[in-house]
């Protein structure tokens, strides 16, 4: 029993020799007040789409499990978890999330929805151990190696007619020449994000110079971490995003697009404001790409990037799992959760319609963010009118399921409290004669 009150389960994992606690939320604590109904539903990690997610199963009855490796992220604080477990880091000792899911004969029969690609990742390569006892959310395993490495998706997309960025295999340890089919600036990619942004805290590098690209690839080298080689199509070309759920059967439900009106950084980081737009070319394309993968059983989110050039959105990145703005498309009409929980519950399916155009996607936080780092990259107020004035979703908001939206606002408060409780520190203070 914990000191407020609240039940504590601790389960030893003697394979990886980490012990794991689990909270169990009293009963009646959630904001639904529905009973269970549902198969149990783990979730994680559980950030922005995981917070989504959880919300979507539990609003319709289920037992929700949230699971993390860290304490302080928001969705950890969230409701609408009936349970929260701490796992050790899941990045860094690829395989405690599967142990953790062999311990609980209680969650037998549940779904599982990666929001990460450390766990899609991991999910995959012990397919064979889960499938029998849990629902995977994730497509085939051809589906996720591509999703997962730079490299196999450029390829994937040349094989199914779909356009992308020039890229580029670096292979072997001798000194790298530029292809005569790029130029600097160019991007190195991770051939697998993860390993990437663990050491480099950024998921690509731009690179200006031959002596910045053998100092960048030198030290991937040294860290084992394979790399592509991929042209930069330009900062302030526009990025577009398709995204949608691919039932059991093959059949593509509530696809749509959107565009991204905000990024931090800009040009290359993630979206802060996007909003649903018909943009020519992306959907098809995306289509394309879920044929040719035999795409089945999962949400997905891929990211294109317009090529000034000559006008064609071009792939950059395939997500086989759950994405930011996952909650837009329930306001937009194309409520791609609902369609995956009627899909593995083998309840009759919705029909197909068509996503609301205007419909925006918000994370306020990031755009406050924007705001201080990129004055002239930040939000204008007409842009912050138009989010407000139209259907909307706002990250990590829900009205009755507050302390996630304000836990994540918590660290911007404090610097800017600090920072004024020093101004007037220093305002009172006698000055030295």
């Amino acid at each position: 029993m914990s000191s407020t009150g609240v039940p504590r389960i601790a389960v030893f994992l003697p394979e990886c020799g980490k012990v794991v606690y689990s909270q169990v939320m009293k009963r009646g604590t959630d904001h639904t007040g529905r009973s269970e109904r549902l198969l149990p539903v783990v979730v994680s990690p559980v950030f922005i789409n995981g917070m989504s997610v959880l919300r979507a199963f539990r609003r319709r009855g289920a037992r929700c499990v949230a699971v993390s490796s860290r304490r302080e992220v928001a969705g950890f604080w969230t409701r609408a978890a009936s349970e929260k477990v701490l796992l050790s880091d899941m990045e860094a000792e690829p395989g405690v999330f599967t142990q953790w899911l062999l311990s609980r004969p209680d969650l037998a029969g549940a779904m599982i929805i990666p929001t990460g690609d450390e766990i899609v990742a991991e999910l995959d390569e012990n397919r064979a151990l889960l499938e029998g006892r849990f629902r995977l959310l994730i497509p085939g395993s051809r589906a996720c190696r591509v999703a997962l490495d730079k490299l196999k998706l450029a390829r994937a997309a040349e094989a199914a007619g779909v356009a992308g960025p020039v890229t580029v295999e670096v292979a072997g340890d001798g000194p790298v020449t530029m292809p005569a089919n790029l130029a600097f600036p160019v991007m190195v990619k991770p051939r697998y994000c993860i390993e990437f942004s663990r050491v480099f805290a950024r998921k690509v590098a731009v690179i200006a110079d031959d002596s910045e690209l053998d100092a960048t690839l030198s030290r991937c080298r040294e860290l084992g971490i394979r790399v592509v080689l991929q042209e930069l199509l330009g900062d302030a070309a526009p990025v577009a995003a398709y995204s949608g759920y691919v039932r059991r059967s093959g059949e593509i439900a509530g696809d749509f697009a959107t565009l991204r009106r905000g990024m931090l950084p800009p040009g290359l980081g993630t979206g802060f404001l996007e909003v649903v737009a018909p943009v020519p070319g992306v959907i098809e394309q995306g289509r394309a790409l879920l044929a040719h993968l035999d795409y089945r059983g999962a949400l997905v989110n891929m990211d294109f990037k317009l090529d000034l050039r000559d006008g064609v959105w071009k792939l950059l990145d395939l997500n086989a799992r759950s994405w930011r703005q996952v909650s837009l498309a329930a306001v937009a009409g194309v409520d791609v959760l609902d369609h995956m929980i009627r899909d593995y519950m083998d309840m009759p399916p919705l029909s197909n319609g068509r996503a609301r155009y205007g419909t925006s996607w918000f994370y306020l936080k990031d755009a406050l963010l924007a705001g201080r780092a990129y004055p002239s990259e930040a939000p204008r107020m007409a842009d912050y009118l138009r989010v407000f004035m139209n259907r909307r979703s706002m990250a990590l908001f829900h009205h009755a399921d507050l302390r996630p939206f304000l836990y994540d606002l918590r660290p911007l408060f404090q610097r800017r409290l600090s920072k004024l409780a020093w101004k007037t520190k220093i305002e009172q203070s006698p000055i030295d004669q």
